[in-house]
């Protein structure tokens, strides 16, 4: 019985480690979806109103982006072609 008591404890009874999955990273994560499927409309004198073609301007649009996206009022056609993503508009 001891020996059953032991295996149990050391095969599996303590929980797996929660570790919390990275938050995507502007530059590696969310410019190449920026890059692939808004700024063709979304740069300097574009027909988009505002730029989305650096880090900075993503992320002091970031709250304001997710919201159009969320709401499917971005891209407000099907956009450019470009790479799959797992999320893809949502």
């Amino acid at each position: 019985m001891r020996l059953l008591l032991t295996m149990f404890m050391v095969t599996g009874c303590t929980p797996e480690p929660t570790t919390k999955p990275a938050a995507p990273a502007t530059d590696g994560d969310v410019m190449p979806i920026l890059e692939a499927r808004c700024t063709n409309c979304h740069y300097d004198g574009g027909v988009g109103g505002f730029a989305l073609d650096t880090a900075e301007a993503a992320s002091m649009l970031h709250t304001q982006i997710s919201e159009a996206v969320v709401a499917e009022r971005m891209p407000p056609w099907p956009a450019k072609e470009g790479p799959e993503y797992a999320y893809d508009w949502l």
